[in-house]
């Protein structure tokens, strides 16, 4: 059952009342994967401010991640001891929820990445992207997205990256040794 309409389809006068149905629907349900899903998007994309709301938006879609731990604890390493799943579990992973529920934690993780990303954290962003290419690796939005966050990463050549922060470059005549010329070979050019 969908609560509410998507987060794409909220207008931004309707914006506060569609929020507060989340809140209930999630209240009311705590495996409301989409409504977690869409309250995540809306507190994601339609922030002003940013940080209060992203950081609210990190929780709701961290929630929709435990619930799939909770639900498929077979998918989960270094767990020694099986838990029992709860009762609305198996209501998920039926064939009509089971692709619908698949989209939600896809979504999310690239969500994930996308709020990581903007928040300056690259590696955690790369984690969640990755995360999304394992369920889903034809989709060339995360491909980007993963490639955006290694240029990021990748260091500059005028070692302005945060990265290379504590590097220094080789000088010439070090270059020069590592690569068996002798000093002063590239003098003049």
């Amino acid at each position: 059952m969908r609560f509410g309409r998507p987060w794409s389809s909220i207008k931004k006068g309707e914006r506060p009342a569609a929020l507060a149905r989340w809140h209930e629907a999630i209240a009311f349900n705590p495996a409301a994967f989409r409504a977690q899903l869409n309250l995540g998007q809306a507190l994601y994309k339609g922030s002003s401010d940013g940080s209060r709301e992203r950081a609210e938006a990190t929780r709701v879609l961290g929630d929709v991640l435990k619930l799939r731990q909770t639900c498929q604890p077979h998918k989960q390493v270094g767990k020694k001891e099986q838990v029992e799943a709860p009762a609305y579990c198996e209501a998920l992973a039926s064939d009509k929820h089971k692709d619908d529920v698949e989209d939600t934690w896809f979504q999310a993780q690239r969500l994930l990445g996308q709020i990581h990303f903007h928040g300056e954290k690259p590696l955690v962003a790369e984690t969640y992207f990755k995360q999304a290419l394992k369920m889903r690796p034809w989709d060339q939005q995360v491909q980007l997205l993963l490639g955006g966050v290694y240029e990021e990463m990748t260091p500059t050549l005028n070692g302005d990256s945060r990265i290379m922060a504590g590097a220094r470059r080789l000088t010439p005549t070090e270059c020069e040794r590592l690569q068996g010329f002798p000093d002063g070979w590239t003098d003049g050019q």
